[in-house]
């Protein structure tokens, strides 16, 4: 069904189509791919379009992985460290001031928050049970030392957290997408 069809199914008379027709025709934006195109490269150089950067350098500079539009996967096997590497991208951007949040849905709260203290610490050794029963103390005494904000005043009910993501996308708000695939494979049975 074209406009004029819409209109006259509304009731609308010919006096009325023709004054809508008049405005759509005063207000529509001529499209062509040369236009779309040098609109991209205004929005480039008024630094409206423009990749996340990552905190490592190299990688953004090749992949530009995370464009304004994009959703980028991060795919690997079980244990390949790509939820590692998701939280240290996300708490690098936390520490340059972007608004940004992750969900991770594999493992506990727990499970994150000590490869979080692992990463702001420099002691990977957290993350190994065997280090921590072998070194309960000095575990201890890091884990007392690195400030972290008081995260249960952050944690969000998922259906919060659903809203909030709903109301930042209706604002377009840059909102930031990483898509972790892994298959939590002790839950779901595969190996």
């Amino acid at each position: 069904m074209d406009f004029v069809e819409q209109l006259q199914v509304l009731g609308k008379t010919d006096a009325e189509i023709t004054a809508a027709l008049d405005a759509a025709i005063k207000t529509a934006k001529t499209r062509s791919i040369a236009g779309e195109v040098r609109q991209r490269i205004a929005d480039i150089a008024a630094g409206r379009y423009a990749a996340i950067e990552m905190c490592w350098a190299l990688l953004s500079g090749l992949t530009k992985a995370l464009l304004p539009g994009t959703v980028t996967l991060l795919a690997g096997s079980g244990g390949a460290t790509k939820s590692f590497m998701a939280l240290q991208t996300f708490a690098d951007w936390m520490l340059r001031g972007l608004r940004v949040a992750i969900w991770e849905l594999e493992e506990d709260r727990t499970f994150h928050l000590t490869r979080a203290l692992s990463q702001r610490s420099g002691c990977a050794g957290l993350t190994d049970p065997d280090w921590v029963k072998d070194n309960t103390e000095l575990a201890d005494e890091i884990a007392g030392k690195i400030l972290v904000p008081n995260l249960e005043d952050l944690s969000l009910p998922t259906r919060d957290l659903l809203n909030h993501i709903r109301t930042m996308v209706k604002e377009k708000q840059t909102f930031i997408k990483m898509v972790q695939m892994e298959a939590n494979n002790r839950r779901r049975g595969f190996s």
